[in-house]
């Protein structure tokens, strides 16, 4: 929880528009491994004190990829958004 809560400072702080996380931390389990997400990066994004490297540098059990509108809304429809057999499953959004 602490890493999701670096990252959600991270977006603070930068242009993300929205971010989107699943994985096991979005499940009923009692210690998920990590925190896989997707953020979607406004116009602006690493023009606000967090270079590309610090993002790059990846926090403590997060595993988040950096995304234009097509790709994140691929992440959010179809890699997050079903399950192997593409059946529909739940995804979070977090807001800043």
């Amino acid at each position: 929880m602490q890493s999701l809560r670096w990252l959600v400072e991270m977006i603070r702080r930068d242009d993300v528009q929205r971010l989107v996380v699943n994985g096991s931390f979005v499940t009923s389990e009692p210690e998920p491994a990590d925190v896989d997400g997707v953020a979607l990066i406004g116009p602006t994004f690493g023009q606000h004190g967090i270079t590309l490297h610090g993002w790059r540098t990846p926090l403590p059990f997060i595993h988040i990829e950096l995304a234009d509108a097509i790709i994140f809304q691929e992440y959010v429809e179809y890699i997050f958004g079903t399950d192997a057999s593409l059946v529909p499953k739940g995804v979070i959004e977090v807001t800043p």
